[in-house]
């Protein structure tokens, strides 16, 4: 009666761990990328998701509200400054002046953390009428992933009308 051996010999090991290596390097940089436009795309529905919960709080509660990125990571404050990397604010403007008073009903403060990405804005925050349109902050708020390469940005268009639109977008 003959004994069988269970198991791989050592070149059967070393060829199949080639194979594996060789997936890796070519997948590994598909896989990255991959990465990269799924946080892209999760930043850009977090802040249209914000603009579009601003806009409909000002036609529902029929006064101005704003929307405006954070101070810091505290989230207390607006930022005063087109850095939108500490999230944002979501409030009730009272004295329409785009800043968070401690009079100021906040409606909703951002969870979201702009890691390894920028938005870049053309004003300090946007606010919108009591009819839905933007009264502040019209206009191209480009976001990008940091090392962003070849078309990897995004661009919200926040029409006077309080409409956004995206577009896809060449990094620098």
């Amino acid at each position: 009666m003959r004994a069988y051996q269970q198991g791989v010999t050592l070149v059967e090991l070393m060829a199949t761990l080639v194979i594996a290596a060789i997936l890796l390097a070519v997948a590994g940089p598909s896989f990255y990328e991959f990465i990269q436009n799924q946080r892209l795309s999760t930043m850009t529905n977090s802040f249209i998701g914000a603009i579009h919960t601003a806009r409909t709080e000002a036609i529902r509660r029929g006064t101005t509200v704003s929307l405006c990125p954070a101070s810091s990571v505290t989230k207390t404050a607006c930022g005063g400054a087109t850095d939108w990397t500490n999230g944002w604010i979501i409030f009730v403007d009272s004295d329409d002046d785009g800043v968070v008073a401690s009079t100021d009903d906040r409606i909703k403060v951002s969870d979201t953390q702009v890691d390894a990405a920028s938005i870049v804005s053309p004003d300090t925050h946007m606010t919108f009428s009591n009819v839905g349109f933007t009264t502040t902050g019209a206009g191209d708020y480009v976001i990008q992933m940091d090392g962003c390469t070849g078309d990897s940005g995004r661009t919200v268009n926040l029409a006077a009308s309080g409409r956004t639109g995206v577009a896809v977008t060449a990094c620098p």
